[in-house]
């Protein structure tokens, strides 16, 4: 029988057939209600997920190259936990793969804020030189050689072409 919502609950309606009187003791049940020995969850929304499980599921969605899914759950990362020293270089690297260097830089500023990380600089970096922002970019790529960077040197020497020096 279909009950209908604007009705209210329906109360002392009796039992149906086939089961048995409730004890006087008990509260009267009243439609929509649980019985008190049975919750029933709620199935868990995606924002309701750990942040280990929103990073694992972004993780694997980025190495099948679904980008905007990947995006989508490290956002959601952020989200619980604005300074995760692992979604934040992810979503650079997202970004600068898809050519968009200005929300690559974003993250990558955030990942150096927060980690301070030779190689985050160095993404940094790139896609500052992606923007045309030579200056910044340089700026970038020195801190990183000064963290040990191997690999900052040539950033410099292409960078300094740029610049005219």
């Amino acid at each position: 029988a279909q009950l209908d919502p604007e009705a209210g609950p329906i109360v002392g309606q009796g039992p149906s057939k086939g089961t048995a009187e409730p004890s006087p003791d008990e509260p009267p049940v009243l439609a929509g209600d649980e019985p008190p020995t049975a919750p029933v969850e709620e199935p868990a929304a995606p924002s309701s997920k750990s942040v280990d499980q929103l990073l694992a599921s972004a993780a694997s969605a980025r190495k099948s190259g679904n980008a905007s899914r990947a995006i989508k759950l490290y956002k959601q990362v952020l989200a619980k936990e604005p300074k995760n020293k692992k979604a934040l270089p992810a979503l650079g690297d997202l970004y600068f793969n898809r050519s968009d260097y200005k929300n690559a830089a974003k993250y990558f500023k955030k990942a150096v804020a927060v980690t301070g990380s030779a190689s985050h600089r160095l993404s940094l970096g790139d896609a500052y030189y992606k923007l045309g922002r030579y200056a910044d970019a340089k700026t970038q790529y020195v801190k990183a050689k000064a963290k040990g960077s191997s690999a900052a040197a040539k950033r410099i020497d292409k960078v300094n072409k740029k610049l005219g020096g």
